[in-house]
């Protein structure tokens, strides 16, 4: 009987031990220039990382929140927390219908695809989401506040940001763009109609008199005098 091994196990085996020597070098020199890097890179790092949402979730604390209707965003949109926010809006639509969504958001922007995908769902489903703008919510964020199917909430620390289009956007995207604002705000026509990809910032009062928001929510505990 021939005992040898066949070649094309041998040859898998190769494989195997090259493609794991590959990743294990380009792990170690992560980690090495990781290690190097200055602590203003390292922080850029992390900070990017939580933006993209790669950082793993507390999935208990995720089901509790979705048991009381509520959807937290603290990313950037993307595939990934587009996924995530559209999962969870059909979820809860599946549960009850009639109950209102609550969307905490706290977003710098993120991939229009992906926003557009989370508005479409937003307006296919009989459950009002109601989108509470925390912190600093720009660009796609803004986008997603001003389309909400329920209250347009912010805080008072809330800042809101709108970026214009650049001269070199496609007709496509720029339509997409200017009817979704045209739409859901009254934001200046000279921030429709500026072509230098400027950003225009606005505080809750502001966003209040442009339509971008419908209250501003005060604080339930009064300071001590």
């Amino acid at each position: 009987m021939d005992k040898r091994i066949p070649v094309f196990i041998i040859f898998g085996i190769v494989a195997l031990v090259v493609t794991m020597t590959a990743f294990l070098v380009f792990v170690v020199g992560s980690l090495a220039a990781i290690a190097q890097a200055a602590p203003d890179d390292i922080e850029d790092f992390i900070d990017y990382a939580a933006d993209a949402g790669v950082f793993p979730k507390n999935t208990e604390l995720e089901n509790e929140l979705l048991d009381g209707r509520a959807i937290v965003l603290t990313s950037d949109f993307n595939a990934v927390s587009g996924r995530e926010i559209i999962t969870k809006l059909l979820v809860l639509e599946s549960r009850d219908s009639s109950r209102p969504i609550d969307l905490y958001l706290r977003s710098e922007g993120g991939w229009e695809s992906d926003l557009f995908a989370i508005v479409d769902t937003m307006d296919s489903i009989a459950a009002p989401v109601n989108v509470h703008a925390l912190g600093e919510v720009h660009s796609a964020g803004l986008m997603l506040l001003v389309a909400a199917t329920g209250e347009r909430l912010v805080y008072p620390n809330t800042i809101l940001g709108f970026h214009s289009l650049d001269r070199d956007e496609l007709d496509e995207m720029e339509a997409r763009y200017l009817r979704h604002f045209e739409t859901h705000a009254d934001l200046p026509k000279e921030w429709l109609s500026d072509r230098s990809y400027r950003y225009f910032y606005m505080t809750p009062d502001e966003a209040l008199s442009f339509d971008a928001a419908d209250r501003l929510v005060k604080p339930t505990r009064k300071k001590e005098p």
